[in-house]
């Protein structure tokens, strides 16, 4: 039986016959495609686990010349500086809209990786000095140690999801 509770913080969650977990183990539903399925290997049961961030909940920002990038970025932070998922290794998941011209500068990932998953519109993805072509339904990944950066080169807005995770 699936149940539905709403009392730790701001977000949904979903459990599966009542079984005693850990909640720490929740990841976002933008990542998790909404449920995560995990075996309990002592009780060799499964349990069904979804963190839903509501729209209303997403934290919305709007930035300038962003990493060094041109013109306006718009993100819808699900998870990030001012909303984390405790012992998880997402740092960020954001709906970025980058409006026509606009770019997020090059930049290097040190600590972590990022994706990104291209929703709508098209550019130039910069994958360590190489520039591609990237439009909907694309998803490119910047690994540790490797830089990147992204351009809008349309005239509609392009939106991706940017994924961060160490």
């Amino acid at each position: 039986m699936i149940q539905h509770y709403s009392g730790l913080g701001n977000s949904s969650y979903l459990f599966c016959n009542n079984i005693p977990f850990d909640v720490k183990l929740f990841l976002p539903a933008a990542i998790a495609g909404h449920f995560l399925i995990l075996a309990d290997p002592d009780l060799l049961k499964w349990l069904v686990i979804a963190l839903i961030v509501r729209e209303e909940e997403v934290k919305k920002v709007c930035k300038s010349n962003m990493r060094g990038g041109f013109g306006e970025v718009t993100l819808g932070f699900s998870v990030g500086p001012d909303n984390p998922v405790e012992n998880s290794f997402f740092n960020l998941v954001a709906t970025v809209n980058l409006d026509p011209g606009a770019s997020v500068g090059y930049h290097v990932h040190e600590d972590d990786e990022e994706l990104y998953h291209i929703l709508s519109g098209y550019g130039i993805y910069n994958d360590n000095g190489t520039e591609v072509e990237v439009k909907r339904g694309d998803a490119v990944i910047c690994r540790k140690g490797e830089g990147h950066s992204i351009t809008n080169t349309g005239k509609e807005p392009m939106i991706f999801m940017a994924v961060v995770a160490s």
